[in-house]
């Protein structure tokens, strides 16, 4: 992942990022998903101390843990090689592709190193125990699909999110948008929102498997805006405990 700004996302010869139909299902799906309602608790805090963004740390370097398994047993529970091919091309690159040094979860420990901002790891969190549970209760292919698009579609605002949440001064901003982990999830999740999107539109026609496909989105979808509201509680409790 050396070369971020080359990177190319999977190949594709129909539904590329331009494509009317990507284009049009990105919209209709970022409207179900109501985006803003995921981060609104999370944006009403103006909590700028390192310890908040300690909370903010666990929570993400947690989830970070656990998104590949999560694409691994997608891909373990298709039953379709072209399908499971493009499950395990995001299951690969959070994994670091073809360098073992460039583990995601690992690479944002990193960040938080820089920052001074590891140090809370405490306590269970119950909404990526649900994201386990759910993840295992998946049927369809359909299903899966759809929750994997509900999964990255609030990509974008999760990593920028997490960047306001450790950023508790103008130092940590600086140190990290330098990054690895920062550098290469600024550049890669708009095509993992696109690789979901063109899935859909390639393996859901019938009307039975676009139902399955939004059962599964919503699943995702909710689990995001339980994880976001379980850090913001979190920090309200360690609010409260300052006060």
């Amino acid at each position: 992942m050396e070369t971020i700004e080359n990177y190319q996302g999977v190949v594709e010869k129909i539904y590329k990022i331009d494509h009317p139909k990507v284009i049009k299902w990105t919209s209709y799906f970022k409207e179900k998903a109501d985006i803003d309602d995921i981060f609104h608790n999370f944006n009403q805090s103006n909590l700028d101390s390192v310890d908040h963004a300690k909370i903010v740390g666990r929570f993400w370097y947690e989830f970070s843990k656990l998104a590949p398994k999560v694409l691994c047993i997608c891909a373990g529970k298709v039953n379709c090689n072209l399908i499971r091919h493009y499950i395990i091309q995001t299951a690969f690159e959070e994994l670091g592709e073809r360098n073992h040094k460039a583990i995601h979860p690992e690479l944002f420990k990193d960040s938080l190193r820089r920052i001074d901002a590891l140090g809370i790891t405490n306590g269970p969190i119950a909404s990526l125990r649900t994201l386990e549970l759910d993840t295992l209760d998946l049927f369809s292919e359909s299903e899966i699909l759809g929750f994997l698009l509900g999964m990255e579609l609030p990509a974008e605002e999760n990593i920028e999110s997490v960047f306001s949440g450790l950023s508790y001064d103008e130092s940590a901003s600086e140190l990290l948008a330098k990054t690895p982990f920062f550098r290469i999830h600024r550049v890669v999740e708009t095509e993992h929102i696109r690789l979901n999107v063109a899935n859909f539109l390639r393996f859901c026609r019938t009307g039975q498997e676009k139902s399955e496909f939004i059962k599964g989105f919503y699943t995702a979808i909710n689990f995001w805006k339980s994880f976001w509201n379980e850090v913001s509680k979190t920090q309200d409790e360690l609010e409260l405990a300052y006060s």
